[in-house]
């Protein structure tokens, strides 16, 4: 997929940018997107500049109408594919849904980071505290003792599951 934005840049000034995605990667669930692609910048007016980067957007559906609930661009200089890079990324994505009280959408992305990476304590350790807000106090114990399986040591976890299990 190419998108081109040409202007004349005798007359205005403008530098023309053309714009590549590859690796294009969509998953959709209900009202929301998670869209993971590489994006690549080229100056026209110089061929050598390149700007490569790595997007993850959350897509939220409202009306009909899908709008960009989150973004984060990565450089290629600080972007490596990678379990770790990934894992960060998608967990902060859940956590900024979290913050907007978009908790449903939180679980799906922590749920899609705990495909990706299931033998991160965090990640499972994060979709227990999405289940925990969303009052799924069975799938919240699950995934907080998974989370202590894989690593003893997450004292957070193990107060989350105190307080679950005396509930």
């Amino acid at each position: 997929m190419i998108a081109k934005l040409r202007k004349d840049s005798e007359k205005t000034g403008q530098i023309a940018i053309t714009v590549t995605f590859d690796n294009v990667h969509i998953r959709s669930s209900g009202n929301m997107a998670f869209v993971e692609a590489d994006e690549r910048y080229r100056w026209s007016k110089n061929d050598s500049i390149v700007w490569n980067v790595h997007v993850y957007t959350v897509l939220m559906q409202e009306n009909g109408t899908w709008k960009t609930a989150n973004q984060i661009r990565v450089g290629t200089d600080t972007y490596a594919v990678n379990a770790p890079n990934r894992e960060y990324e998608l967990n902060t994505i859940g956590y900024d849904l979290l913050k907007e009280k978009f908790v449903s959408e939180a679980i799906d992305v922590f749920a899609v980071n705990v495909k990706l990476n299931p033998t991160s304590w965090n990640a499972y350790d994060s979709l227990g505290e999405g289940y925990a807000l969303a009052g799924d106090k069975k799938s919240a114990i699950k995934n907080y003792k998974k989370s202590l399986d894989l690593n003893p040591e997450n004292e957070a976890g193990k107060k989350a599951l105190t307080i679950l299990e005396k509930q």
